[in-house]
Parts: structure tokens; C-alpha cells; sequence
């Protein structure tokens, strides 16, 4: 059965304030335009239709945490209806949250879920130990990093996590060589998959930069000179900034005696000013999309299954890209269509087009520059099924 949405003003990449009508067939758009007819008829007349958004950077599990969808549930009714889960941290087996993805993947209740599995990185490197246990796949040398992205493949990832920064505040922590980084980005193209690196530093984005690294997880914390951001530019890398993590509440102590490194590290933790480095990592995002440059929506979640938080729309990511000179179509833009890039699904997300998935929102009244707006998500559409109006 076809559908027909009529009368909304349509605001996403390509098409800002126009009102036409989209037609959808099993859970595609096929037509975009006037006086479309179909079987059944959805007026929303007096909204704003926008493509589904993602977050393009969270890990869904961590420690000994339980699958559940519960949150998926509550991202899906907020009009967050793709998240990309960017380092599996669980202490279960990697087959078991990739079979788990899968289950949850067909049902249109549930916000969309590709996982980049383990992260990639050199032995003892950044994401390699983490929570004392092998989190991450360590690679020595290039042959070893093309092994690791065919496993990820093989295990049904849709990506490549990899990582250039200093772990626990070690300056002599091992990096990958920018012949190892090719390795991975090549074999992960041949083989259909996104990559994307975590760094925080500039001291480290040189060897991604020589490696003609895809995307950077995160936007650096300390400045960034503009010729290296408009090395970025040019090369079209994309950035997550995850802006909202920066200057975040730290997590409580763990209860009772620390062990020494562990209290070591905390009070080094307590003693960087986060409030600076939040606004070095905005000045880096403002100069680099004055430049061009193209950005992505992502939180950089933990942990969601113990938070007591209700999910939704990252209202406060928003206002930080608007405090780094984003418009409002700059912001739908990095929370559908440069989303969608980096999640490997632009050619069926993230715009409302003919031929992309009928993943769509709607907010009531015209679409302004106020992002609380999408604290009020009326109207959700997954895979062409209302699940919300």
C-alpha cells in the first residue's frame, strides 16, 4: 500500500522550507513533488518534515553490560533513528552483540544500529586495554591490519574504529605508522566499509593526515592551524566533533581505596581546565566549516543501557555547532546527510529524496535557528511504519 504525505515543509540538505508531497511505497520514497496521489493520505499540515537524524558516534555496550533496547526504543521516538556504535566495549563476545544488532535491526520501533565491532590499533595503543581488558584488536604491521578489517567484515561489521592519541596520559603511547593506517583504510574501502579515527590531539593528526584517514571521530582539543584544517578540507575529511563530551560531568569515583595509577590518573583528570579544551575544540569546528569543511552529529555516549537518562535528540551538541557558527540547515545537514556519509548509508539515508528509506520526522510550526524545537518530535516514521504521531 502506498502513502502520501501532504502539506509539510520539507527542510533537509537540498530543499529548505518547500512545501510538496512525498510519496512512500514499502518503505521507500519514490516520489517527491505536487498533487501526488496514493492510498492512503497523512496531512501535516502546519509541520516540518525533516529526514530521520543519527548519532553518529556513541558505544552502545561497555563492561559487563546487558543488550537491551530499551534506549534504541526512546532514540527512535525522539527522531533519532540511526545510531553508529563506534567500538564494541562489552565483555560478551563480538559475535554475540553482532547477532544481537541484527535482531534489532529489522524492527522499525528501534533506532538502526551499524557497530564498527572491536577497535583497531597497535599494541598497547589507545583503545587497545581499556577497563583492564583486550578491548581492541592490536595489528603490527600492514598485512596485520588487512586481517583485521576482513575479521570486522567477516564478523558483519559495517565499519573500522581506529585510534592516534596517548592513553591515560602517556606520552610514549605506540601509534600506528602511516603505512599501517593505509593498510586499514584501503582494505576497508575494497571491502565497502567506513573508517574513522579517534584523536584528540594534534600532535597525532599528521599520521592520519598521511594516510588519508576518511573521518575524525573527534575534533582536536588544543588548537589546530589552519593549514592543517585546510589540508582537511581539501582531502574531504569529515569530523564528529562530539563537542558535548568535552566539558561533561566526570563520572563518580568508584567506591573505596583507589589503586595508585588509577588515583594518579583521576587527579590528572580533575586538573585539565575541560572548559578550554571545549572551546578550542569549537573554534577548531568553526574555522574548519567556515573553510568548508564538513561535519557530522555524534555525543560520544557510554554506557546507555545503566543510564537513567531518557534518550533523545543531543540537544546541547547542537547549541555547541551553533556556538561554532552552524546554521540550522548547517546543523540538519550534519545530523542527516554528513551522518549518513560517515555511517556508509548516504545513498539510502539521510535526505528525502527518491529512492532513500522513508526515515522521517516532524516538528510542529516552521523551522527556525531554536534547536530546543526537536525536544518536541510529533511525528516519526522508520522504514516507511509511523511509530509516533
Amino acid at each position: 500500500m502506498s502513502t502520501v504525505i501532504k502539506n509539510a515543509l520539507i527542510y533537509d540538505a537540498y530543499t529548505w522550507g518547500e512545501k510538496k508531497d512525498i510519496k512512500i511505497d514499502d518503505g521507500e520514497i519514490t516520489m517527491v513533488g505536487e498533487n501526488v496521489s496514493a492510498d492512503e493520505e497523512i496531512d501535516l499540515n502546519g509541520y516540518s518534515i525533516l529526514p530521520g537524524f543519527f548519532d553518529a558516534h556513541m558505544h552502545l555496550v561497555s563492561g559487563s553490560e546487558l543488550f537491551s533496547d530499551e534506549s534504541l526504543k526512546e532514540w527512535a521516538q525522539s527522531g533519532i533513528l540511526t545510531v553508529r556504535d563506534m567500538g564494541f566495549g562489552g565483555k560478551q563476545t563480538l559475535e554475540e552483540f553482532v547477532e544481537w544488532v541484527n535482531s534489532i535491526n529489522t524492527n522499525p520501533e528501534t533506532a538502526q544500529v551499524v557497530t564498527a565491532g572491536r577497535f583497531i590499533t597497535a599494541p598497547h595503543g589507545y583503545g587497545h586495554i581499556m577497563g583492564g581488558h583486550e578491548n581492541g584488536i592490536a595489528v603490527k604491521g600492514a598485512e596485520e591490519a588487512k586481517e583485521a578489517v576482513l575479521k570486522m567484515k567477516k564478523l558483519g561489521c559495517h565499519g573500522i574504529k581506529t585510534a592516534a592519541d596517548m592513553e591515560r596520559f602517556d606520552p610514549e603511547t605506540p601509534v600506528l605508522s602511516a603505512e599501517e593506517f593505509k593498510a586499514l583504510i584501503e582494505e576497508a574501502r575494497k571491502n565497502n566499509m567506513w573508517i574513522g579515527a579517534h584523536i584528540q590531539h594534534t600532535e597525532y593528526m599528521r599520521v592520519l593526515l598521511e594516510a588519508n584517514i576518511p573521518e575524525f571521530a573527534h575534533m582536536s582539543l588544543d588548537n589546530v592551524p589552519d593549514e592543517m584544517l585546510r589540508e582537511m578540507v581539501e582531502k574531504n575529511i569529515y569530523v564528529t566533533p562530539t563537542l558535548s563530551v568535552i566539558d561533561a560531568p566526570r563520572p563518580p569515583l568508584p567506591p573505596g581505596e583507589l589503586p595508585p595509577e588509577m588515583k594518579e590518573m583521576m587527579e590528572k583528570m580533575a586538573a585539565i581546565d575541560t572548559h578550554e579544551q571545549e572551546q578550542n575544540a569549537i573554534d577548531n569546528v568553526r574555522r574548519f566549516v567556515e573553510m568548508g569543511g564538513k561535519v557530522a552529529l555524534g555525543t560520544d555516549t557510554m554506557r546507555m543501557t545503566e543510564s537513567d537518562k531518557k534518550q533523545g535528540i543531543p540537544i546541547h551538541e547542537l547549541e555547541l555547532l551553533q556556538q561554532a557558527g552552524l546554521s540550522m540547515q548547517q546543523l540538519v545537514t550534519a545530523a542527516t546527510l554528513n551522518s549518513a556519509h560517515v555511517c556508509g548509508l548516504d545513498n539510502e539515508q539521510g535526505s528525502i529524496k527518491a529512492g532513500k528509506t522513508a526515515n522521517l520526522i516532524a516538528i510542529k510550526g516552521e523551522l527556525g535557528e531554536d534547536v530546543n524545537v526537536f525536544k518536541n518530535v510529533d511525528f516519526v516514521m522508520h522504514y516507511g511504519k509511523v511509530i509516533k504521531s
